[in-house]
């Protein structure tokens, strides 16, 4: 029974988070825009179809490498003007992502495509170089418009429904770190019972 204590909760720390709409971009070719591959559908390139987690990006992001977040994959990359992400099917209470570049405005509004009612708006400083900027924005909303003077990359957005409670995207070092420490936990629970 000591053992199986330690791996359910290994498996219930690890498991859990996976619930969360993340989007990485990795899955897209070089150069693609994203458009309806995160609806289910495909990318401006033919990949797909993607995860179909009711979210639709208008033209203007474009998958590249490298990301922002961890090691060997894409981040999307936007340039001056208005990017909007649309959800489709569920409203979200909460979202999180990283971002490097130019200063950036994020506007929260109740309606796809950032029509309906303006529920919040953040101006975010610009956050060159190589030390990604985390936000998290915790508001009911429909659509994200994303503003941009000039170029952002913007990785792993992650989307919290209704209902269920904002998740903390943790940074790569710390999430490594993490599984690390519950697998030796794990281990050390496992050896103690041989004995």
């Amino acid at each position: 029974m000591r053992v199986f204590a330690p791996t359910v909760l290994v498996i219930f720390m690890v498991v859990l988070p996976v619930r969360a709409q993340a989007v990485s971009f990795d899955d897209l070719q070089e150069g693609e825009d994203v458009l309806e591959y995160y609806n289910g559908g495909f990318g401006s390139l033919g990949s797909g179809p993607g995860d179909p987690f009711g979210l639709s990006f208008t033209p203007g992001w474009i998958a590249f490498s490298p990301d922002v977040y961890g090691p060997d994959g894409k981040a999307a990359h936007i340039g001056p003007g208005v990017s909007i992400v649309s959800l489709h099917t569920t409203w979200a209470t909460s979202i999180q992502f990283y971002y490097l570049g130019d200063p950036l405005t994020v506007n929260l509004y109740d309606q796809e495509g950032g029509l309906g009612t303006l529920l919040d708006t953040r101006d975010l400083a610009g956050q060159p170089g190589f030390d990604p900027m985390f936000r998290k924005l915790d508001t009911t909303f429909r659509s994200a418009v994303f503003i941009s003077s000039g170029s952002n990359i913007i990785d792993t957005l992650v989307f919290s429904e209704e209902g269920e409670p904002p998740r903390i995207l943790p940074e790569p070092g710390t999430l490594g770190l993490s599984l690390l420490s519950m697998g030796f936990l794990s281990l050390r629970a496992l050896l103690s019972t041989r004995r």
